[in-house]
C-alpha cells in the first residue's frame, strides 16, 4: 500500500513537473513574439527615421541648386527660398549660405593666411532666431565635414553641436554641401581638386526628425536613444528622451538584451544606430495569455490524473508487473540471441544452414567472408543466391536431400573450395540434418560445418619436407663423421705408399723405367690425397677463414673431384689461365661452389649429349662495366664462367632462382639449397654472380671475385722449391706413430735425410722414453690421432717437461691441428698425412732452424 502511495505520489510531482515545462516552454515562445512584433516595430521606426533625416538633409541640395542656377544671390532672394523650403522641411531650424572668402578679404579677428567660410545668410525658423549669430565655421567639429564634403562633393554631417549664443542650448547636427562656380567641371573626381565658392548648410535637430518618426507609429512603451559616428567622435549620443542627462552616460550599451534592439545605416558620412529598449508596457500589450492557459490546464490535468490513479491502482500494478515480466524475458531473449549470434561469428569455421530450393537461411561472418558478401546479403531471399554458388562445392542439394531423408549426418573431406580471392582451400565439411519451425510448419534443412584444413595440410607438408631435410642434415653429418674416422687409416696406408715409394725411388736409377713406373705411383697416390682431402673439406662445417689462394688451383681440383660423376654424354671443356692470380677465401666453399655449378649444368641436359665449359681468367671492371653489372665494384677480379647446352630456363624462373628451396627438379631429386648456398657464398666473399638463359639454349653463371695479386702465389712457391737441391739434416729425432707399417717408412725417409731415429709406435711408451732422457733428443715427430693419447696432449706434456722443445705434430685430418692451434700448444709446425719426404724435411728444417731443405 504505501508503494501505491509512493506511485501516486510519484505521478503527481511528475505531472507538475511536464506542466512547469510545457509551461516554460510556451512562456518562452510568447516572449518570442513580444521580441519579434519589437524587432518588427524597431526597424520600421529606423526606416522611417532614415528616409526623414534624408529628407533633411536633401534641403542642401535646394540650396545648391540655388546657387547653381545664379551664383549670385540676393538676400532677398535667399530668404525667399527658404522660407519655401523650411515650410516643407518641418525638421531644419534653419538654412545658412556659407560663402568662402580669402585671407585678404576676412575681417581682423580672422587668423592671417586662412581660408574663412563667415555666415552671410542664415534665414532660421520662427522660434530659432538664436541661430543668426552662428559662425559653423569657426567651430573646431566642423573641420572634418568641412573636408569630406569638399573632398568627395556629397553631403557631410558635423558632431551634435551646441548651435545657440543664448542661455538655452541648442544640440543640432549640421548637413554641409560645396557649391562650386558655374565653370568648373561637374564631375565630382575633377572638383574635389578645386576650393568650392562656398558651402550649403542646414541646421538639423535630431530630436525634431525622431519626433516627426514617432508621429506614424501608436506603439507606446519603447525607449529610444540615437548615436552618431562622425570623424571626429565616434559613437556619440546624438538623441534620447533625458538628452542633456544621457550625455554623461556611456554612449552605447556594451551587450545588447533580448529587450533591446539595435539598426545601423549610413547617411552623409555619418554611421546612425538607432537603439530600441521595449518596456512592460509594450511587452505586456503583445501577451497572448496562452502560458497561463497552459499552466491552467496542466494543473487540472494533473489532479484528474491523481484521481484515476487512487480508482485503479490495482488494476494499475497487475498491469505494470506484466509489462515488466514480459519486457524482462524479451531482453533476456534478445541478449541470448545476441550472444549466440556473436557467439557463431567468433567461429572461424563455416557454419550455414540451406534449405530444399539451397537458399541459405543462416549464416556466420566465415562464410558470408569466404563468398565475399556480408551475413545480410547472403541469407537475403532475392540476392543471396548470387553469392551461396561459391557453397556448393560442399555438396549439392542431391546430397543434402539424402542427408534430410536418410536423417544421418555425412563428412566430406579433402573438400577443394575457392573463397572471394582465388584461392583454393582445402575443407572438411560435416552436413546434419536440421529441422526449424517456419511459420506454418516445420520444415527441414540441412546445417553445413566445415573446416579450413588447409593451414594444417600446409603443416604437415612442411613438417614432411623438414624431417627429410634432417633425416639429410644427419645423413650428410655422418658422412662426415665417417670420413674424418676413416681418415687416418687411409691417410696412414697412402703415407706408407708415398714413403716406400720415394725410397724405392731414391735407389733406382732416375732415367730407368722402373724410376719412372715409382714417379707414376707416387702422382696417383698424391692425387688420391687430394681426392680425400677434398672429400673431407667438403663434408666439414667449418668457420668462414679467408685465406690466400690459387684461383686455378681451386677449380683444377674441383673439377678432378666431379669429373667422374660427369655422365659419358657430357663433354668437358676447360678453359683456364694458369696464371689467373689469388683471391682472399675459403677454400672449401669456393670449392663448393663449383661443384654445385657443375652438378646443376649436367643435370640440365639430362641424358642427351651436351657441353660444359669451365672457364678462369683475370678481368679488369671498369666503370661503364659496373654500371650495367649491379653491385660490382671497379677493379681487377677473378672471372669464373661456366657454361651448359642444357634446357635453359624460363623468365619466371630465373626470376627464383637464388630462392631457397625453389627447384624445378621433381619430388625427391633436389632440395632447391644449391644455388641459393652458391648466391650466399659468393655475396660472402665480395663477390657478384650473374645468370643468362635461354630455354632449349643454355645457362651460363658468370662469377666475379676480387682479385688479391696478379700472379699465382702458389705456382711461383713451387716454381722456387723446385730449384732448391736436396740437403741433409742433422739431429735426434723421437718419432711416434701407432701405424707399424707408416712409422718404419718415415723412419726411413729421416735417417735418409741424415736424422738419427728413435721410433715408438705407443704413445706413452715415448712419453716415459722421453722423461728419461730428455736432453737426448732435438725434436719430435708424433701422429695426432692415436688410441692412447693424441699428439696435442702428447705435445703439452712434453714441453712441460722440456720448454721449447721442437715439436712437430703429422695429422691426416687437421680440423683440430691448425696454425693457431699449433701456436697456442707451442708446436713449430705440422705436416699433413699422407707426406712426402719434402714436406717431412721442410718442416723439420723449419723447426729446428737448420738450412736443409728437399727439392719439389
Amino acid at each position: 500500500m504505501r508503494s501505491d502511495r509512493r506511485f501516486i505520489l510519484t505521478a503527481i510531482i511528475a505531472g507538475l513537473f511536464v506542466t512547469s515545462g510545457v509551461f516554460q516552454l510556451v512562456l518562452q515562445a510568447d516572449r518570442r513574439v513580444q521580441l519579434e512584433s519589437f524587432a518588427s516595430v524597431t526597424s520600421d521606426r529606423a526606416s522611417v527615421f532614415e528616409w526623414t533625416l534624408t529628407h533633411a538633409i536633401s534641403s542642401v541640395d535646394s540650396v545648391a541648386a540655388l546657387y547653381a542656377a545664379s551664383q549670385e544671390v540676393e538676400p532677398d532672394e535667399f530668404e525667399a527660398f527658404a522660407q519655401r523650403l523650411l515650410l516643407t522641411q518641418h525638421d531644419i531650424e534653419a538654412i545658412a549660405w556659407l560663402p568662402r572668402e580669402s585671407a585678404d578679404e576676412t575681417g581682423p579677428d580672422r587668423q592671417e593666411g586662412a581660408n574663412a567660410y563667415p555666415v552671410r545668410f542664415v534665414e532660421p525658423r520662427i522660434g530659432n532666431e538664436s541661430l543668426l549669430g552662428f559662425d559653423c565655421a569657426a567651430v573646431e567639429p566642423c573641420a572634418a565635414a568641412l573636408e569630406h564634403s569638399r573632398s568627395s562633393g556629397q553631403s557631410a554631417l558635423t558632431d551634435l553641436l551646441n548651435v545657440s549664443d543664448s542661455s538655452n542650448d541648442r544640440l543640432n547636427v549640421v548637413a554641409l554641401l560645396p557649391i562650386y562656380h558655374n565653370d568648373l567641371p561637374r564631375d565630382p573626381a575633377s572638383r574635389q581638386r578645386q576650393l568650392p565658392m562656398g558651402y550649403a548648410a542646414a541646421f538639423i535637430d535630431i530630436g525634431d526628425v525622431w519626433g516627426a518618426t514617432s508621429t506614424h507609429f501608436t506603439e507606446s512603451g519603447i525607449d529610444v536613444a540615437i548615436y552618431g559616428s562622425a570623424s571626429s567622435n565616434r559613437n556619440r549620443l546624438l538623441y534620447a528622451q533625458d538628452l542633456v542627462s544621457a550625455q554623461a552616460k556611456t554612449p552605447i550599451p556594451k551587450s545588447i538584451e533580448p529587450s533591446v534592439a539595435s539598426v545601423e545605416f549610413t547617411i552623409a558620412g555619418t554611421t546612425w544606430q538607432i537603439v530600441s529598449s521595449a518596456g512592460r508596457e509594450f511587452l505586456n500589450a503583445r501577451s497572448s495569455g496562452h502560458p497561463w492557459i497552459v499552466l491552467a490546464f496542466g494543473l487540472l490535468t494533473t489532479t484528474l490524473i491523481g484521481v484515476q490513479l487512487v480508482l485503479r491502482t490495482e488494476h494499475t500494478e497487475a498491469v505494470l508487473d506484466s509489462h515488466i515480466r514480459l519486457t524482462e524475458a524479451h531482453d533476456e531473449l534478445d541478449r541470448q540471441r545476441r550472444q549466440l549470434r556473436q557467439i557463431i561469428d567468433l567461429v572461424p569455421q563455416l557454419i550455414f544452414v540451406r534449405d530444399d530450393g539451397g537458399r541459405i537461411l543462416l549464416a556466420n561472418r566465415a562464410t558470408a567472408d569466404a563468398c565475399g558478401t556480408s551475413v545480410s546479403e547472403l541469407i537475403d531471399p532475392q540476392r543471396g543466391h548470387l553469392f551461396g554458388a561459391r557453397l556448393d562445392s560442399l555438396g549439392t542439394l542431391d546430397e543434402d536431400e539424402a542427408v534430410k531423408s536418410s536423417n544421418e549426418a555425412i563428412v566430406l573431406t579433402d573438400v577443394e573450395f575457392v573463397d572471394i580471392d582465388e584461392r583454393t582451400r582445402v575443407l572438411n565439411a560435416a552436413k546434419i540434418p536440421y529441422s526449424f519451425l517456419a511459420p506454418d510448419r516445420e520444415q527441414q534443412a540441412v546445417l553445413c560445418v566445415a573446416v579450413d584444413v588447409t593451414d594444417i595440410r600446409d603443416v604437415e607438408a612442411d613438417k614432411a619436407r623438414l624431417e627429410a631435410e634432417l633425416r639429410h642434415s644427419q645423413k650428410m653429418e655422418s658422412i662426415g663423421v665417417l670420413a674424418g674416422g676413416i681418415a687416418h687409416d687411409f691417410n696412414n696406408l697412402l703415407g706408407s705408399i708415398i714413403g716406400n715409394t720415394e725410397l724405392a725411388a731414391s735407389k733406382t736409377d732416375p732415367d730407368g723405367a722402373l724410376a719412372r713406373n715409382l714417379h707414376e705411383v707416387l702422382d696417383a697416390s698424391e692425387h688420391a690425397s687430394r681426392l680425400v682431402s677434398q672429400i673431407l673439406t667438403f663434408s666439414r662445417k667449418e668457420e668462414l677463414r679467408l685465406t690466400r689462394i690459387d684461383a686455378a688451383e681451386i677449380v683444377h681440383s674441383a673439377i678432378d673431384l666431379i669429373r667422374p660423376s660427369l655422365p659419358s654424354t657430357v663433354e668437358l671443356r676447360r678453359d683456364i689461365d694458369p696464371m689467373a692470380g689469388t683471391i682472399m677465401g675459403d677454400q672449401t666453399q669456393i670449392t663448393q661452389v663449383v661443384i654445385n655449378l657443375c652438378t646443376n649444368a649436367y643435370q640440365s641436359m639430362n641424358t642427351k649429349e651436351g657441353v660444359l665449359e669451365i672457364s678462369l681468367h683475370v678481368t679488369m671492371v671498369d666503370d661503364a662495366k659496373a654500371a650495367v653489372r649491379p653491385g660490382l665494384e671497379p677493379g681487377p677480379h677473378v672471372r669464373l664462367r661456366v657454361r651448359d647446352t642444357g634446357c635453359g630456363m624460363d623468365e619466371n624462373t630465373l626470376q627464383h632462382l637464388f630462392d631457397p628451396f625453389f627447384t624445378t627438379k621433381g619430388v625427391g631429386e633436389g632440395t632447391g639449397l644449391g644455388l641459393s648456398v652458391v648466391h650466399g657464398i659468393i655475396s660472402s666473399h665480395g663477390g657478384r654472380i650473374f645468370v643468362e638463359s635461354q630455354t632449349d639454349i643454355g645457362t651460363t653463371f658468370t662469377i666475379y671475385l676480387p682479385s688479391s695479386s696478379g700472379a699465382s702465389y702458389a705456382a711461383a712457391e713451387a716454381a722456387m722449391q723446385g730449384t732448391l737441391p736436396l740437403e741433409n739434416g742433422g739431429g735426434h729425432i723421437l718419432l711416434v706413430d701407432d701405424d707399424v707399417a707408416l712409422l718404419q717408412t718415415a723412419s726411413e725417409m729421416l735417417e735418409m735425410l741424415g736424422y738419427i731415429v728413435t721410433a715408438f709406435s705407443d704413445a706413452r711408451e715415448a712419453l716415459e722414453a722421453f722423461a728419461q732422457r730428455p736432453d737426448d733428443f732435438d725434436a719430435v715427430v708424433t701422429d695426432q690421432a692415436m688410441p692412447t693419447l693424441t699428439g696435442m696432449e702428447m705435445a703439452r706434456d712434453l714441453i712441460k717437461i722440456r720448454p721449447g722443445l721442437p715439436i712437430v705434430v703429422a695429422t691426416g685430418f687437421s680440423e683440430y691441428v691448425t696454425p693457431e692451434s699449433a701456436q697456442d700448444f707451442g708446436l713449430r709446425g705440422y705436416v699433413s698425412k699422407p707426406y712426402r719426404m719434402k714436406d717431412l724435411g721442410n718442416v723439420l728444417r723449419d723447426a729446428l732452424g737448420t738450412l736443409a731443405t728437399v727439392e719439389a
